[in-house]
């Protein structure tokens, strides 16, 4: 076969198919798969002694070519691609990092950093939330009806809103169905034993997860053109193609705001293989896609930079117009870009404390924890402390920029004693010594300053309130709130909240 070693033609979908992983791992001669490539439209398993793979940018198309010897562009392009490192349309991939992934899928065009999410971050299914499989009524033609046909005086008594299947719409569309659930379904789970009576009276393998109905919670339909999650109100049942999604009521709007994202459809995205075709959201799939936890970064190197996330919010409401509306809000905010308004404590965080400061309470639920210097933040979503979430701040965010930065300082250091060896000048290069040792610096003393208030190892409580919950944070938020609530908790002045009770059983209330 010349230069190229052995190989196949295959569908994109069979290489990021959730279904492929049984295949993949064990059905080359010898078990010599060290990669899988791609390009163009041309999806090709390669047995080689080295581990590299190649594709097209983007996600891969769905249909698949055969190489013979009469198309010799597609060869020619292959030979090209298979012969360059630097190819545009070639990614290298260690096979192992599927493996990251529930159930494997070949996500070859997603990098390590988002692979790794699904071992990092907690799954959506966890942490008091859960997703369930709803009610399938094995005749719907009897039971559901639309809710205009029915005697208005008798929904909520014999029929209820049913949320099942429906067309693509994020964060609210009308439930238009009602389902007969008089007597507590009774007539339903008649007929369901009646239908399958091997299942000995057991209507709660059709009927699933009744516990679940009429609570509040996040919908969305099984099948279609997108994943759109929407508000499921009380009162309603949730049919099995309209699964639902649930946990503490005061999270499921911010819940939905995280399921709507870009970044989350992206990460569903990486299980399935042709998001731009209709699929089927399985409850086992949103189960398992890594849930953000709640910080966004200061860092326009991090996936989750606050500025990327306000930009893709634009580009979602304001679509071709996007650019210019931002262009417009940093005129009105009188600011040069995005990220001085983030970045600069009297800018968003002064004016989002104004906003949230009523009778006499100070309660900002986004909070800002900057470096002293101000060259790197985290932003935290009060609503989504936990007991580890500086813990994560640390792992996923702080410690990755950090060696990010020191590898850059020894290209920088490399860089000056190439120039200095040479005998060229190096005064520039210099200076972009000096700025960026200053960098890592400053990153150094926030990541001590994060690892500090982390080792106090203090379990948030809601019920608390917002400024005894940050004070412990004091070395890092620009807020002087902070450090005089927790100069008074250290005192022993609040000893009836929880922080105050765990500093005193730490032995730290003076």
């Amino acid at each position: 076969m010349g230069a190229f070693p052995y190989g196949c033609m295959a569908a994109g979908a069979f290489f990021t198919s959730r279904r492929s992983e049984g295949g993949y791992k064990n059905d080359l001669p010898g078990n010599t798969a060290r990669s899988w490539k791609t390009f163009g439209n041309v999806k090709v398993k390669v047995v080689a002694r080295r581990g590299w793979a190649m594709a097209k940018r983007g996600p891969p198309k769905r249909q698949s070519l055969t190489l013979s010897p009469g198309e010799k562009s597609t060869r020619a392009a292959l030979a090209e691609a298979v012969g360059n490192p630097e190819d545009p349309r070639r990614f290298s991939v260690e096979p192992a990092s599927f493996r990251q992934v529930p159930n494997s899928p070949l996500c070859y065009w997603v990098s390590e950093r988002i692979r790794r999410l699904f071992k990092e971050l907690p799954p959506f299914e966890g942490e008091g939330r859960t997703v369930k499989v709803g009610l399938q009524t094995s005749y719907d033609f009897r039971f559901v009806r639309l809710w205009t046909e029915v005697p208005p005086e008798k929904i909520y008594k014999k029929w209820f809103p049913l949320a099942e299947s429906g067309a693509y719409s994020p964060y609210y569309a009308d439930l238009h169905l009602v389902v007969n659930w008089e007597n507590d379904g009774a007539e339903i789970k008649a007929w369901i034993c009646q239908r399958y009576p091997y299942l000995n009276g057991k209507w709660e393998w059709v009927a699933k997860n009744t516990d679940y109905y009429f609570r509040p919670g996040l919908t969305w339909p099984l099948r279609t053109n997108g994943l759109s999650f929407r508000l499921l109100p009380k009162r309603c049942i949730f049919g099995h193609k309209g699964p639902a999604a649930f946990a503490e009521e005061s999270h499921l709007l911010a819940l939905c705001g995280v399921a709507n994202s870009k970044t989350f459809n992206r990460l569903v995205s990486v299980q399935l293989a042709r998001t731009e075709l209709a699929q089927s959201y399985e409850v086992g799939l949103i189960q398992v896609i890594p849930l953000p936890d709640g910080i966004l970064a200061d860092d326009p190197d991090s996936p989750e930079d606050i500025v990327r996330r306000v930009r893709e919010v634009f580009e979602v409401i304001w679509k071709e117009r996007a650019e210019a509306i931002e262009r417009e809000a940093c005129e009105l905010l009188g600011v040069k870009e995005l990220r001085d308004y983030f970045r600069n404590p009297q800018g968003f965080f002064a004016d989002h404390i104004k906003r949230y400061s009523k009778s006499h309470r100070k309660a900002p639920i986004y909070w800002l924890l900057q470096s002293p210097r101000k060259s790197y933040g985290l932003w935290l979503y009060y609503h989504r402390l936990d007991k580890d979430i500086l813990f994560k701040a640390l792992t996923l965010y702080v410690e990755p920029k950090l060696r990010l930065e020191e590898n850059r300082l020894e290209e920088i250091r490399g860089k000056v004693r190439a120039a200095a060896a040479a005998g060229q000048g190096v005064r520039a290069l210099e200076r972009g010594l000096e700025k960026q040792e200053a960098l890592l610096s400053d990153l150094q003393d926030f990541r001590d300053r994060l690892e500090r208030a982390a080792k106090l190892y203090l379990v948030p409580d809601l019920d608390d309130g917002v400024v005894l919950n940050i004070a412990p944070l004091w070395e890092l938020v620009p807020w002087k709130e902070a450090k005089a609530y927790w100069e008074e908790l250290l005192a022993g002045k609040y000893p009836w909240s929880s922080i105050g009770q765990q500093l005193r059983a730490k032995g730290l209330v003076k």
